[in-house]
């Protein structure tokens, strides 16, 4: 079994979860954790796919439910189903794709509003 690499630090600020773009900058998939009001610990990923453009979605599916993503060869795998993803279309619904969060890039971060990310917390109960 592959396990899933430790969520890394974010910051929450003005009702958002703030990470740097800085962070993406080395192509990699990256894991984050939050921990709603009620308690669940819920997973998002973010990823740069190409210059200028990101994914952002929890780090589960539609399909396969919380059991994850990671990272083999260079390539996001669901850790289920052994699906690679197209990095093109993380962050679009559909699939065994991460399911999306809206999120908006600002002052050279990416923010996610944690009401959004309390609304998806079910998936992770």
């Amino acid at each position: 079994e592959v396990p899933l690499s430790p969520p890394e630090n974010y910051t929450i600020a003005d009702g958002m979860a703030v990470i740097s773009l800085e962070q993406l900058e080395d192509d990699k998939l990256h894991r984050y954790e939050y921990i709603t009001e009620q308690g669940i610990g819920m997973r998002f990923i973010a990823i740069k796919k190409s210059e200028g453009s990101y994914g952002v979605g929890l780090d589960a599916c539609d399909i396969c439910g919380p059991s994850g993503y990671f990272e083999r060869k260079g390539q996001v795998v669901c850790k289920l189903c052994d699906v690679v993803m197209n990095r093109g279309t993380i962050g679009f619904p559909g699939g065994c794709n991460p399911v999306p969060l809206v999120y908006m890039i600002h002052d050279g971060k990416i923010k996610i509003y944690l009401t959004d990310l309390e609304r998806e917390s079910y998936r992770f109960k």
